[in-house]
């Protein structure tokens, strides 16, 4: 091995990772036979994939150039040796010339992007992400005059070079609407688009409508402000038909129209502010994260909770500041910390202390739970939503319900009357208990709860057919495990109903279902969080050859109509 003599030293950087380098080395590949290095001749390579860096010394014969560390020993950068000793830095679309074009001592940025920082744009908007931020498309610069022949801007197919589809480059700006003109200005560029701030709206819809809000744009929880309502629901239909689509390659499914409310401000019943460490013994903001951002937003009152939460945010605060001001003038050893809060509205009024025992009613029936736990959020929607999905439960000849992650047993007890028998399970023991005392209080008998994962939910049903039994999935945001899918398509109930809070795992698991034998019977998006892109979908399944059996009729005790769509 070629080690550094004291007349040929390494470089200062270099010397406190040749080791690091040299472990590197000798895992991506040993190169160094079929190239010929001197360290006072410099390369006489001819691929650039094989050339290795020359940093003054034979450091070089530890490194092909392609696996080179850049800053931090966490970026992958290009090397090759210019025609005046120098080096090319390449990263990305575009080059830097460092060594001996530049004063020495100071540190060069390879370019990041095929867009200058803070370069600006007019664009259209095409469509939005999941998470509600407009899709423009920008064609790549040119290349510069400057742009050495040695290293070509990289191509769609140069390894390391941007992923420019037909279309064109992807550039993602928030606050718009598909079909407005745009000026922004590009903050970040990625390895397969750009991000950019919102300059100017050109031409804007006619959906655009003034945000409710003071701070939208700077706080991060509401995405949908600046639309329309009718425009957001539209957008969440069609971002189920997309993922329906891409993720889960269903294609020629009707997707009924958004369902929601008038109730699109001053709905929410829970909300969850943020403050982080006391500087000085004062808290600053109180608040929820900026847009794209970790840094905290100060909210001293929220447009979607409800007046009840609003009012008893402002006490709230200020009780957080006082407690915080004394801490530090007290001697205390325990120094409060950064922290979440709670603000809950319930029947008990608006409750704050997580462990506390709640209550709320939905379709007649009483739930009480702790102020913690999960329990969905939107008192106008989620009546709607339970009467849908008992409702799409109903078939001819089915006898037996089990609902899966059943959490405290909203859909197991109000679908009870139409069934024998339910089971409901749940990994959380603490939900298990809360279930079983809501099935005391709305004296209901015909429902068994158990705790586990739903991994083995079926271990304790055996006695039951498939066949005569409709499965509700309402998992968390993850989706379901595949070994639990597996067991459920084992078992082959006779209706599956699931409900998600991420259609994208939903369409997931939904291709592992119509793989193996199910059908889709109805889709049908819930609008539970108005001006956010957030949505809960609901997407019934039936055995392929019993595709067409229909629902069966609306049992007496759902009711007529009930439902509020657009």
């Amino acid at each position: 091995m070629c080690r550094p003599t004291r007349q040929d030293k390494l470089h200062p950087r270099a010397s406190k990772m040749a080791f690091v380098l040299l472990l590197i080395r000798n895992t991506i590949g040993r190169r160094v036979a079929s190239d010929s290095f001197s360290p006072s001749a410099g390369f006489s390579c001819q691929s650039p994939v094989s050339t290795f860096v020359r940093a003054g010394s034979c450091i070089g014969s530890y490194l092909p150039a392609r696996y080179s560390l850049g800053r931090g020993g966490s970026t992958i950068r290009y090397l090759t040796e210019d025609e005046e000793g120098g080096m090319i830095l390449s990263k990305g679309t575009r080059s830097v010339v460092t060594g001996s074009k530049q004063r020495r001592g100071r540190k060069s940025k390879p370019w990041q992007g095929p867009f200058a920082y803070h370069e600006e744009l007019e664009l259209t908007v095409e469509s939005l992400t999941n998470l509600g931020w407009g899709i423009c498309r920008a064609s790549l610069p040119s290349v510069p005059d400057a742009q050495s022949p040695e290293m070509p801007l990289p191509t769609p197919s140069t390894p390391g070079g941007p992923r420019e589809s037909p279309e064109g480059w992807v550039v993602m700006v928030p606050g718009v609407i598909p079909g407005e003109r745009i000026r922004l200005r590009i903050y970040r560029n990625h390895k397969n688009y750009s991000e950019a701030d919102l300059m100017h709206v050109l031409e804007s819809s006619p959906e655009r409508v003034e945000p409710a809000c003071p701070l939208f744009g700077t706080c991060g929880g509401c995405q949908y402000q600046h639309m329309s309502v009718a425009a957001q629901r539209a957008w969440k239909r069609e971002h189920v038909l997309q993922v329906l689509a891409r993720t889960g390659n269903v294609t020629g499914v009707a997707v009924q129209e958004t369902i929601g409310t008038e109730h699109t401000l001053g709905y929410r019943s829970k909300i969850t502010p943020h403050h982080e460490k006391p500087r000085g013994g004062e808290i600053r903001e109180i608040g929820f994260l900026k847009l794209g951002s970790r840094a905290l937003v100060d909210v001293p009152e929220c447009a979607i909770a409800t007046p009840a939460i609003n009012a008893r945010l402002r006490g709230l605060r200020e009780e957080v500041r006082v407690t915080a001001r004394a801490a530090a003038v007290a001697e205390t050893p325990r120094k409060p910390k950064g922290a979440t809060l709670l603000l809950r509205e319930t029947r008990e009024g608006v409750v704050t202390d997580p462990r506390a025992e709640v209550s709320d009613q939905v379709g007649g029936l009483l739930f009480k739970y702790t102020a913690g736990s999960f329990f969905q959020n939107n008192p106008y929607v989620l009546p709607h939503m339970v009467e849908y999905v008992v409702r799409k439960a109903g078939a001819p000849n089915v006898r037996y319900l089990v609902d899966a992650y059943c959490g405290g047993g909203l859909f197991c007890l109000s679908a009870s009357k139409n069934f024998e028998a339910c089971y409901g399970v749940e990994i959380s023991e603490l939900a298990i208990l809360s279930a079983q005392r809501n099935a005391e209080l709305n004296k209901i008998g015909n429902c068994h709860f158990q705790a586990g994962d739903a991994t083995d939910i079926f271990a304790g049903i055996g006695h039951i057919s498939g066949a005569d039994t409709v499965t509700i999935l309402d998992p968390p945001r993850k989706g379901c495990d595949e070994g639990f899918l597996t067991q459920l398509c084992r078992f082959r109930p006779a209706r599956i109903v699931y409900v998600s809070c991420d259609p994208a795992t939903q369409a997931r698991d939904a291709r592992f279902l119509l793989e193996r034998g199910y059908d889709i019977e109805e889709v049908q998006p819930f609008d539970l969080f108005p001006q956010t892109r957030h949505i809960e979908n609901v997407i019934v399944f039936v055995e392929a050859h019993r595709t067409g059996a229909g629902a069966g009729p609306v049992p007496p005790w759902a009711g007529e109509g009930g439902t509020a769509s657009l």
